[in-house]
């Protein structure tokens, strides 16, 4: 079967606490084109509010600058990204068919919805893009670990996978570099401080943003393409978390997921 799938991710981390995480992605599976974007805003109070793109998106991508715009049922919806750490575009490619790179490693977004009920929120911010050319349960994943922190003027990225067989893949980033250094700690199943080459990274108090099916109602409302999201990548549960994490006597932001599939 012919298959790619391609995802935008972006999202920042206000200074109250707010997170507002965006995405473009475009599936071709044996004929079948589709395009989904949305966005889901974690309010500091503990909601969550999924907005889907009524309409196709605007996706521009230059050198140090992210912009993703569309329409929803609420009102135009738009986020813009501007690098404050270049990205060195570099593609990794943990197994044969999954392709990952960072497109904001830390930049300032400023995201913001107008309509009825208008908002605004800014803050630190980071993209990443995925792509496919195999349905993800064809890969052999089984635990996908990811975060992302800003810490004073120092920020870091992990990524680590863990597939049926073979050895694990993970990377990471440190400032300026990548590195295959990377360490995950946990206490009572829970990740509590990690080591990415000398940075030893703490965290503190977390805040679940979202537990439970990455496939839920909110994202899939409609149960045919639910069923279609399950077929292609089998059951998938995340919990998605924003924990406060010290470097040394600084403190900052990290956003963090633990997804497990199958």
């Amino acid at each position: 079967m012919r298959f790619s799938y391609s995802k935008i991710y972006a999202d920042l981390v206000a200074p109250d606490g707010t997170a507002c995480i965006v995405y473009v992605a475009r599936l071709r599976a044996a004929g079948f084109e589709q395009e989904n974007a949305g966005y889901e805003l974690y309010r500091p109070d503990g909601t969550r509010l999924v907005v889907h793109a009524s309409g196709p998106a605007r996706l521009e991508q230059a050198p140090g600058a992210l912009d993703i715009g569309f329409q929803t049922a609420r009102g135009p919806f738009e986020l813009t990204s501007r690098d404050e750490v270049t990205s060195d575009g570099a593609l990794h490619e943990p197994t044969r068919g999954l392709g990952w790179r960072v497109v904001v490693h830390r930049g300032h977004a400023v995201a913001r919805e107008l309509g009825d009920a208008p908002w605004t929120t800014s803050g630190a911010s980071y993209a990443d893009e995925v792509v496919l050319k195999k349905p993800p349960r064809w890969l052999g994943l089984r635990r996908i670990r990811w975060g992302r922190a800003h810490v004073g003027t120092s920020s870091f990225v992990f990524n680590q996978l863990t597939f049926a067989s073979g050895p694990a893949w993970q990377a990471a980033w440190q400032g300026t570099r990548w590195s295959t250094a990377l360490e995950l700690q946990d206490t009572a199943s829970e990740l509590s401080s990690l080591s990415i080459g000398d940075a030893q990274l703490t965290l503190g108090a977390g805040r679940p943003l979202h537990v439970g099916s990455a496939l839920d109602g909110e994202r899939f409302p409609g149960v045919l393409a639910r069923a279609f999201a399950r077929a292609l990548t089998g059951r998938i549960e995340e919990v998605r978390t924003l924990s406060e994490v010290t470097l040394g006597e600084r403190s900052g932001a990290l956003l963090h997921e633990d997804v497990r599939i199958g």
